[in-house]
């Protein structure tokens, strides 16, 4: 999710500039300048479902949504931090203190969270879930996978 932020970011200013950004009501409208018609009509039916998700529920469900996927990213990020040090990839400046042992405890409290949130709200983790899997097709089609060559 981050990187989708970070991206949609990086091409708004790329495109539009600083001030362009900053005088535009509507910098969602910038899918349609990148991908026409069709990037117009993805970022509407996006903003749409946020908005549905926004009013469909409590604060407490739709925080249960994030969490039970987003977790299960963040300990997927720690461990691929074990297995790329255990590669003998450099650290780029920076050493975890007592790695591997502190990075293993994160990943296990990450995939607790994710546990815990699933018993004690497994409606609403499924609910987050099935929004994940959602971008499967939008992976898809922008990964090898869907693209003519």
């Amino acid at each position: 999710m981050i990187a989708v932020y970070l991206s949609v970011n990086y091409v708004c200013l790329r495109v539009l500039g600083v001030d362009g950004l900053a005088a535009t009501p509507t910098p969602a409208s910038i899918m349609r300048l990148v991908m026409g018609e069709r990037g117009a009509t993805i970022i509407a039916a996006g903003i749409a479902v946020s908005i549905v998700i926004a009013l469909s529920g409590t604060y407490d469900q739709i925080l249960n949504y994030v969490v039970s996927v987003d977790f299960i990213f963040f300990g997927l990020t720690g461990l691929a931090l074990v297995i790329f040090r255990r590669r003998g990839l450099p650290a780029a400046g920076f050493r975890t203190p007592l790695h591997p042992v502190t990075t293993l405890l994160f990943v296990a409290a990450c995939w607790l969270v994710v546990i815990g949130t699933f018993v004690k709200s497994p409606a609403n983790s499924a609910i987050g879930l099935a929004i994940l899997l959602t971008g499967l097709p939008a992976w898809w089609f922008w990964s090898a996978g869907g693209r003519k060559s």
